[in-house]
Parts: structure tokens; C-alpha cells; sequence
């Protein structure tokens, strides 16, 4: 594929294999965004057309035969320039290109997607790109026996890119970055690979053969960062200014994770429904717990951690909300998704900690490990509802209810040294801020309209009103500045986020404890 930039930015895509008896491709990539389709093979030219699939988001092209022999299939698809972009949005700009290769790939109906050896060739001559980073490795063409289907489930980077390679036992960790970040990330990268390695030794292998994981920096506000899981790839969009620190490293540890925790197993509600508890809240303390046995994060930013999940809990308005309000309510509130997910967090710190103090020298991922290892052995997830998981905790713990804080928001019982000794639990004043709008939302909605505004809220007070586009966000101390557009007219906003206050639980360091005395904190 070819990348052809501004003023008529696209992707200029062409297959060439032999599929004898295909006859019609998918491509999720809306038709209207489909042009310049030709077709042939070994019996000459052929005719080809491309229509809408379901919502107008998926497209069918379609031969007037059957192929015969070797078929070439070419077209064009229609791409951002705006380099700000979703991460799932086609994006080529004068410097940079990504995007997912569903957008772009033209899968053959089955059963013509048979495993085959595809070489799949970035061409960025047209935007200077001197590398290419896409999920089957660094380079600008790469090789694998893979289907057209699994193919389209991958992601590619293109630009002046910086990279890093690291090979352990047949096992290949890339790492690629494009564009100006505030830290190193060579050394993030093989923190990337150790994690990586630490995984499949935690739970006796599993995961991708390779991971493919691109850093790529425009301009965003610090502390927001996109992140976007695909299989054996994450794509991480970033501003230039922020920091190689332990939110970053928690939200890239938690993803790769997600080949296991999430992945291979998951623990639903016993309807089938929704396991946000799990796999944002249980499965995001484990990916702390690895980074602070790995020494990777410092016992201060453990404890802070903890106790901004206190705090998140304490603050909450759907606190005292059952377990099943929240289901009815996730799909629209960022507040019950956000609940839920504190919630599995502090289950797991209950659980994990509770177990070790019963089973000395053993940690409660040896009660996981099995489930994991049949999902592994058995190529397929493993899904457990929340009844069976109870029952997993009362033969681990004997009658317990740790399971409150999930199904009603109790807090846990935890011991004054739950985090060994050189924190004690406390209590204290908690603060949480409210812009007024969903503001990572807002940067990954396709067109920039602010999402979740609030009507009294802090940013609709400041100026901000519903269907304005954000053109650039910022912030400087306590405020923020909002640059807004609407009906072509644009104007600045600054916002001062709302403070709510409650009291909750936190940890206190123990001053005359050194560092190398915390020992496993988690």
C-alpha cells in the first residue's frame, strides 16, 4: 500500500495473490471512502464494483466472475490528514501515516481466506516515511503465513520512527515511536519486553509469539493518552509532554496483559453480560502488582495509587449503587464504567492480600494460574461467571465477603499493615476534579464535538456549549485552556475544574522504613 498525502490524503492499496474462485472481499471501510477499483487475472480484466454492508460502515467489493489464477485487486481508500485523529481513524499527513489494516484490507469470503504467506509492503516514499512499524514487525515489508482476516485485525505506523527490538526464546517484542516524546523510549522499551517476559512466565506461557507497540505523540494534553488493544499490537497516542510514569506504565502493563487476564479468562456476570469489574479493575491491579515486583514503579506510587481508589469510591456518585444499576447504567455513564472498575480493583487488593496472610509464601495468582493454563491448552477464553468466582473465593478463603465491594460497594476490610511496613492505613481529606465533560472522549471522537457536557458544570459555565468542536486543549496549573469552534467561529475558553471533597482511606509512609525494608507490597 502507498501513501499519498495532502491535498487528496488516501491510501493506495493492491493485491496481488492467487485466489482462484474468489469472488467478494469485506473492507471496514465505509463505500463512500472506496474509490479507483480495478481488477484482473490470469483470464484479463474484470469487472469489480463496491457497495455498503450493515450501517455503512463495512463495504463488499465484488468481482463480475470468479477469479482465475493469480488476481490483482487495486483501489484507493479516502484518509485524515489531521495527525490529532482518533487512533481509529486512517490517517496520512505530510510526515506520518497510521491506521488499522481493517480499513484497508479486502478480506476474501470464505472459504477462500485459507493461511497463506503475505508480504505486506508499506510504501511511504510520497511522505518521507524512512521506516514502517505494522503488527508483523519493524520494516517496511514484512512476511508472515497469516489469513487475510487476522491480517485486517492489525494496525501500521509510518514516519521518521525510532525502534527497538528485543528477541527472547523465539519470542520477538517491538517497539516502535514517531514523533517527540519527553522521555527515552528505548529504555521504555525494554521495560516493555521485560514485562512482556515476566507475563508468560507468570502464568506458564500464552500470549502473541511477537507484540508490535508504537508510541506516536501529537498534540494532547498531559495525562490524557489514547491506548488501543489489538491482537499482538497496541497503538499508544500521546502528547509530547507527558512523562514516562507510573500511569502510562500501569495503562501499557494492563494491556499487555490482556492476552491473559481479560483474554483467556474473564469473569462475567452470571447473564453473560459485562465483566468491567475484572477486566479494567482486577485485572489493572495485577498489572500494578507485576510493575511493583519487577521494581519498575516506587512503593510511594503504589500507595498513592491505593488510595486514589479510595478516594474514587468515596467520590463517586453511583458509591452506594448495587452491582446490577451499574450493568443497566455502564453503557451510558463513564461514572458506572469507572465504579466498576474501582471496584474490581479493590476487591483484588481484599483478595490478594487476604490470601497471602492465609497461604504464607503463596500468592493468590496460583489459584488463577490453572484457569489460565486450560484456556491456554484449550486455544479458546475461558469465561467464569461471578457465582463460580464466588465460590473459587470461599474455597481459597473460607467464608468470605469480599465479594461486597463489588455487588453492593463495600469497602473491604484490610489491616492496618495491609501494605507490609512501611505504609499504615489512615484517613484524610480526598479531592476530585470535574471539567465538566468527557475530555478523552472528546479527543477520540472523530469530529472533536465535546462529549458528556454538562449543563452548570464547570466548562459549560466557562463558555462551553453543546456541539462545539475542540480544536486544542491545554492546561496550566489548575486551569485549562479550551479552544472551541462553532459555526466556523472559534474562541478561547478557561475552565477551572470543580472540586468535591469526602474522606476515605489513604496510606501514610512510615518515614523511618527505607525503601529496600517495603518488601512485596501487593
Amino acid at each position: 500500500m502507498a501513501l499519498v498525502p495532502e491535498p487528496d490524503a488516501h491510501l493506495s492499496v493492491r493485491l496481488a495473490c492467487a485466489l482462484d474462485g474468489a469472488q467478494t472481499f469485506s473492507i471496514a471501510r465505509a463505500h463512500r471512502d472506496i474509490d479507483g477499483l480495478s481488477a484482473r487475472d490470469d483470464g484479463g480484466p474484470l469487472a469489480a464494483s463496491v457497495s455498503p454492508e450493515t450501517a455503512n460502515q463495512t463495504s463488499t467489493v465484488r468481482l463480475g466472475r470468479p477469479a482465475r489464477g493469480r488476481l490483482e485487486l487495486s483501489f484507493r481508500v479516502r484518509a485524515s490528514s489531521d495527525p490529532r485523529g482518533p487512533l481509529a481513524e486512517l490517517v496520512v499527513a505530510e510526515d506520518r501515516a497510521r491506521g488499522l489494516l481493517r480499513s484497508c484490507t479486502p478480506v476474501p469470503s470464505r472459504p477462500h481466506d485459507t493461511p497463506r504467506e503475505i508480504s505486506l509492503v508499506v510504501d511511504g516514499s510520497r511522505i518521507a516515511a524512512e521506516g514502517a512499524l505494522t503488527t508483523l514487525g519493524v520494516g517496511r515489508t514484512r512476511t508472515r503465513t497469516t489469513t487475510f482476516e487476522a491480517l485486517a485485525y492489525g494496525m501500521f505506523v509510518a514516519g521518521s520512527l525510532g525502534t527497538a527490538t528485543f528477541r527472547d526464546a523465539g519470542d520477538r517484542d517491538e517497539v516502535a515511536w514517531l514523533g517527540y516524546t519527553a522521555f527515552d523510549p528505548r529504555p521504555a522499551a525494554a521495560e516493555i519486553a521485560q514485562v512482556r517476559t515476566a507475563l508468560r512466565e507468570t502464568w506458564k506461557g500464552g500470549g502473541a509469539e511477537g507484540h508490535a507497540l508504537a508510541f506516536v505523540s501529537s498534540a494532547r494534553p498531559e495525562g490524557h493518552v489514547a491506548l488501543l488493544e489489538l491482537p499482538g499490537a497496541t497503538l499508544v497516542h500521546l502528547g509530547p509532554s507527558e512523562p514516562w510514569g507510573f500511569a502510562l506504565r500501569t495503562r501499557i502493563a494492563l494491556a499487555l496483559q490482556r492476552p491473559w487476564l481479560g483474554g483467556r479468562l474473564a469473569v462475567r456476570s452470571d447473564d453473560g453480560a459485562d465483566g468491567t469489574w475484572f477486566d479494567e479493575g482486577l485485572a489493572r491491579f495485577t498489572a500494578v502488582r507485576l510493575l511493583s515486583r519487577l521494581g519498575l514503579v516506587a512503593p510511594r506510587d503504589v500507595a498513592t495509587w491505593l488510595g486514589g481508589l479510595y478516594a474514587a469510591h468515596a467520590l463517586s456518585p453511583l458509591k452506594d449503587r448495587r452491582h446490577t444499576e451499574l450493568l443497566a447504567a455502564r453503557a451510558s455513564s463513564p461514572d458506572a464504567r469507572a465504579e466498576l472498575a474501582t471496584r474490581g480493583a479493590l476487591h483484588a487488593f481484599a483478595v490478594y492480600g487476604a490470601y497471602r496472610r492465609a497461604h504464607p509464601g503463596k500468592t493468590f495468582d496460583d489459584e488463577l494460574r490453572p484457569l489460565v493454563t486450560a484456556a491456554i491448552d484449550g486455544k479458546k477464553a475461558r469465561f467464569v461467571t461471578e457465582t463460580e468466582w464466588q465460590a473459587l473465593l470461599g474455597r481459597a478463603l473460607g467464608r468470605e465477603t469480599r465479594f461486597d465491594v463489588v455487588a453492593l460497594g463495600k469497602e473491604p476490610p484490610v489491616p492496618d499493615d495491609a501494605l507490609g511496613p512501611c505504609f499504615r492505613k489512615s484517613a484524610g481529606a480526598v479531592f476530585r476534579e470535574r471539567l465538566g465533560f468527557d475530555l478523552d472522549a472528546t479527543l477520540d471522537a472523530p469530529d472533536r464535538r465535546l462529549v458528556g457536557l454538562e449543563p452548570g458544570g464547570a466548562a459549560f459555565m466557562g463558555g462551553a456549549r453543546e456541539g462545539d468542536v475542540l480544536v486544542e486543549a491545554s492546561r496550566a496549573g489548575e486551569t485549562y485552556r479550551l479552544v472551541l469552534e462553532s459555526a466556523g467561529t472559534t474562541r478561547t475558553s478557561t475552565v477551572r475544574p470543580n472540586r468535591q471533597a469526602a474522606r476515605a482511606t489513604t496510606f501514610v509512609r512510615e518515614p523511618k522504613v527505607p525503601d529496600t525494608a517495603c518488601g512485596e507490597l501487593l
